[in-house]
């Protein structure tokens, strides 16, 4: 598994684990005939979703995929950093080795271990444009992945926010959405991180 998606033994170990399966003490992977590893390409459409007033579920409405909404919906609600599951990693590395997208170039990152601040290895991360994916487009836009020494992607980061940019890196009717949003955000809106496995912290 961790061959196909390009990600380490590490990540794709911790992929398993969120999904109930186990490694043994020789190293053997415990599933039984008829196991199945979920990924999650797009979110299921929820029955209903809550009430964010009128500028917010207008706003909502527009902003693309299930999973795109409910990360609105966080910054709307102010309700703090994202930690991607384990299926959603999955999902955004099987967009990225079907899809080949833009990326910028590498530039070297250093991952340091959230509990003790040491450093437990150096590697390298991208920006990859996120702006072909109908799941992804107005989620992340662009985010950054990070790669181990061997080239597996076992990371991912992204700033979700509304801030705006100087003219001309957005497009025009981009740029006016994003500072519309900004502007009119309730007081309780907050900036967040989305992240999984080493990243920025």
């Amino acid at each position: 598994m961790a061959k196909y998606l390009n990600t380490s033994a590490e990540i794709s170990t911790k992929m398993l684990n969120c999904q109930g399966y186990s490694i043994n003490e020789e190293g053997i992977l415990n599933l039984k005939v008829g196991d199945i590893f979920k990924v999650e390409r797009e979110s299921p459409k929820p029955k209903e979703r809550m009430d964010l007033g009128f500028l917010g579920n207008n706003i909502r409405k527009r902003a693309g995929s299930e999973f795109s909404k409910n990360l609105f919906e966080n910054y709307w609600n102010g309700n703090g950093d994202f930690e991607l599951s384990g299926e959603r990693f999955a999902g955004i590395l099987l967009y990225v080795k079907e899809n080949a997208p833009k990326y910028s170039n590498q530039m070297p990152a250093i991952f340091i271990d959230a509990n003790n601040g040491k450093v437990v290895g150096h590697g390298t991360k991208r920006v990859v444009s996120f702006y072909s994916s109908s799941e992804y487009d107005k989620a992340f836009g662009t985010a950054t992945l990070y790669y181990n020494s061997k080239g597996n992607i076992i990371g991912f980061f992204d700033h979700y926010d509304f801030d705006s940019k100087p003219w001309g890196e957005r497009s025009v009717k981009n740029e006016l959405i994003t500072r519309a949003v900004e502007t009119f955000s309730p007081s309780e809106a907050k900036d967040f991180k989305i992240r999984y496995g080493y990243s920025k912290r």
